[in-house]
């Protein structure tokens, strides 16, 4: 089966963790014996004009990564040289099926189909959802493009339910949850240890990741449980926030704060020596981190939102969103150091997230759609 990607979210040499789970698909896909072309489409005038890369840094040199630059213009038609392109590149690799990744590219998968006959399918990851539908020419577009659709897949029940109260529809709609590569083991380490104390954070250092208030999370921490460490991996827009209150909230000292790119079989190193996991987001759609903290034998506290429920299950503490959650979430992180779940439990649920089983799903469903 020849198959298109469109998928904005793809490791790059700056950015190695970039849409790493869409990096994945491809993998099992090519395993399977399909042939995969990746896009990703840029914006010029926002960004500038992008150079195509090939994924060398990753070991698979094989893999051109194509970028199709287009021009946007204001309240006109901002796919403009956009279906051309995709058109050629259909013809020329004999394109049995788009897949596009993110609501954000769903309506040029709408275009290409009109023009082509190419069916499509859509994977929505969260953020496209719900920042396509704040803008009115934006929603008008994705609401087309997800009822035209071969099939569409959410990661999440979350986010289908999400997407259905933003009044995005499909007659063939899947779950599909992202995965974690087993591949990649982690180091070893003690099957059961009676002094947990090292906590981490991974994710960019967003609003949305509530990064803003780690320090405040902490210091709630360290005050009922003097032992603990922490280390926060990541990078963004509150970094310098986050060290300014670190420094005032005296956690230098206890703090290890790690900016740069880190290669995933690194941060799963990272994850086998500590020992709990926080994700205290106020959105999101699945948290691929979660599973392979588990895989790693790492605790998880998350709060109630998203997806995060679905992944952690009773395998973690969930905390709902109240005035004082930022006490009721260093709570749970106590009580979770203290009472634990075992390393062969937490791998066992990883374990039902794997990328070979999302894959032949939606490899099911690429048939599906073709044998309509």
């Amino acid at each position: 089966m020849n198959i298109l990607y469109i998928a904005n979210g793809f490791p790059e040499a700056h950015n190695i963790s970039s849409g790493v789970f869409n990096y994945h698909r491809y993998k099992k896909l090519k395993d399977l014996g399909h042939n995969v072309i990746i896009c990703k489409i840029n914006h010029i005038r926002e960004n500038g004009w992008k150079k195509s890369y090939n994924l060398e840094f990753l070991d698979l040199p094989e893999l051109d990564v194509m970028y199709i630059n287009y021009l946007q213009v204001p309240k006109l038609n901002f796919y403009i040289g956009l279906v051309s392109k995709l058109s050629r590149i259909v013809k020329e690799n004999s394109i049995d099926i788009v897949h596009v990744h993110y609501a954000t590219q769903s309506f040029a998968a709408y275009l290409l189909k009109k023009k082509t006959g190419t069916p499509y399918v859509i994977t929505s990851h969260g953020s496209g959802v719900s920042v396509n539908m704040l803008n009115a020419l934006y929603a008008k577009k994705t609401k087309k493009a997800f009822l035209f659709a071969d099939a569409v897949m959410y990661v999440s029940k979350d986010l289908q339910k999400l997407a259905h109260n933003s009044d995005l529809h499909n007659l063939n709609e899947y779950i599909t949850y992202n995965g974690v590569d087993f591949t990649l083991n982690p180091i070893n380490r003690k099957i059961e240890n009676d002094n947990l104390n090292k906590i981490c954070f991974v994710g960019n250092l967003i609003d949305i990741k509530r990064s803003q208030y780690l320090p405040e999370i902490f210091r709630s921490i360290k005050d009922k449980y003097p032992s603990a460490e922490f280390t926060i991996i990541g990078n963004g827009e509150n970094r310098e926030l986050i060290k300014e209150k670190l420094s005032v909230l005296e956690l230098n000292s206890c703090v290890n704060l790690l900016t740069d790119t880190i290669p995933q079989i690194e941060l799963f190193k990272i994850l086998s020596n500590n020992d709990l996991l926080i994700l205290p987001s106020k959105y999101e759609a699945f948290g691929c981190v979660l599973i392979e903290a588990m895989m790693c034998g790492c605790q998880v506290v998350v709060s109630e939102n998203g997806g995060m429920p679905e992944v952690v299950g009773d395998f973690g503490s969930i905390v709902p969103d109240s005035e004082a959650w930022i006490n009721d979430f260093s709570s749970a992180v106590v009580y979770r150091l203290s009472n634990p779940v075992g390393y062969e439990k937490l791998k066992l649920r990883a374990k039902e997230f794997s990328w070979e089983n999302t894959v032949k799903m939606e490899e099911s469903i690429y048939k599906r759609c073709l044998t309509k």
